[in-house]
């Protein structure tokens, strides 16, 4: 696996992955795609609401979550 200009080599896994810091959910849909499933997280609810929006219909992610503060 190499970086690839700012692009991440995602492989797939049949494992759970944590996108810790999600943001507007470009990478947890990408690794959503690729594996069983995403926990994705972010400090703001704004952001969090736009990832569930993101991955609707993906299959892994089943995990979005704003954490109380």
């Amino acid at each position: 696996c190499s970086l690839v200009g700012s692009e991440m080599c995602i492989r797939d896994s049949p494992g759970t992955v944590l996108d810790l810091g999600c943001a507007d959910g470009v990478l947890t849909r990408q690794l959503a795609e690729r594996h069983r499933r995403v926990v994705a997280v972010d400090a703001s609810a704004r952001r969090v609401d736009r990832t569930r929006e993101r991955c609707v219909g993906c299959r892994g992610a089943s995990g979005v979550i704003n954490p109380p503060m």
